[in-house]
């Protein structure tokens, strides 16, 4: 009998469409105007009219690759999984983006792409679901050119969303997860109908501490969603004022350490 790594089980149930089609109709039209706004924001930042290349790691259905088309960055759209490429290949044809963007099948843990390939990597809610973190953040790190910058958006250990959860899963005893804490964050593995699964909360002042002795400075860390208990309401109503909130704390409060979604930008250092 063959045994698969956690990294191999992983990339199984990551690979079904089950796992993308769920991710679009959670959060595709719900996220639409924060993630607008948020993705203004990183262009601000990160953009140079000579230099625009960017990395869309683990792309999946596309979405952030249209954003970033759509403000002029010269993308290059990867993902391990076909389901999540042909996802994304699609949503760019009902899009009719055709030019600035290449879709590629590759790994986030063996990327085929050279030394200093790219002058920005955007790896969006990717991490969380990838055990080997560190090995992921290394390989990030080496296609990026010196005084780029790597674009992250991770869920919070420490966010008032994720402690409230905890907290609601031991009053109620769920046993059909598995929580393991450590240096980077609290992995939670679910066992669900596509397969096992991994979703990872993560330490953020550990990920910016490991970049920072790689070479990297935090020049900017705000906010995406303060919560997601909108997936976890029926009430229309209710939903929409969590969503407001959540539009409100981008864009008028702006404190990410409370926030379950934070978004970091860093940029790499030019003596690397």
């Amino acid at each position: 009998m063959t045994f698969k790594n956690n990294t191999e089980i992983l990339k199984e149930t990551m690979s079904k469409d089950y796992w993308h089609q769920k991710w679009i109709e959670t959060y595709i039209e719900n996220s639409k105007i924060l993630y607008d706004m948020a993705f203004d924001r990183i262009k601000e930042i990160v953009w140079n009219s000579e230099k625009n290349s960017i990395l869309d790691a683990g792309c999946g259905n596309g979405v952030n690759t249209i954003r970033l088309v759509e403000r002029n960055f010269k993308v290059t759209s990867i993902d391990f999984s076909d389901a999540a490429l042909k996802l994304c290949k699609n949503n760019l044809l009902k899009n009719n983006i055709k030019a600035n963007v290449t879709i590629e099948k590759d790994d986030l843990l063996h990327l085929r792409f050279l030394d200093n390939t790219f002058n920005s990597v955007l790896c969006w809610g990717v991490l969380m679901h990838i055990q080997e973190l560190e090995k992921a953040l290394c390989e990030l790190n080496r296609v990026i050119v010196p005084g780029g910058y790597l674009i992250l958006c991770e869920v919070s250990k420490n966010a008032i969303d994720t402690i409230f959860g905890r907290i609601v899963k031991k009053i109620f005893n769920s046993n059909n997860y598995t929580e393991i804490k450590n240096s980077l964050g609290i992995e939670t593995w679910t066992d669900t109908d596509a397969g096992r699964m991994l979703v990872r909360k993560t330490n953020i002042a550990k990920i910016i501490e490991y970049l920072s002795n790689r070479g990297f400075s935090l020049i900017d860390r705000f906010p995406g969603q303060f919560t997601q208990s909108f997936t976890r309401v029926s009430n229309s109503k209710l939903k929409k004022v969590i969503l407001n909130f959540n539009r409100f704390w981008f864009k008028y409060v702006g404190l990410a350490n409370p926030s379950l979604e934070q978004i970091l930008i860093f940029k790499k250092n030019d003596f690397n």
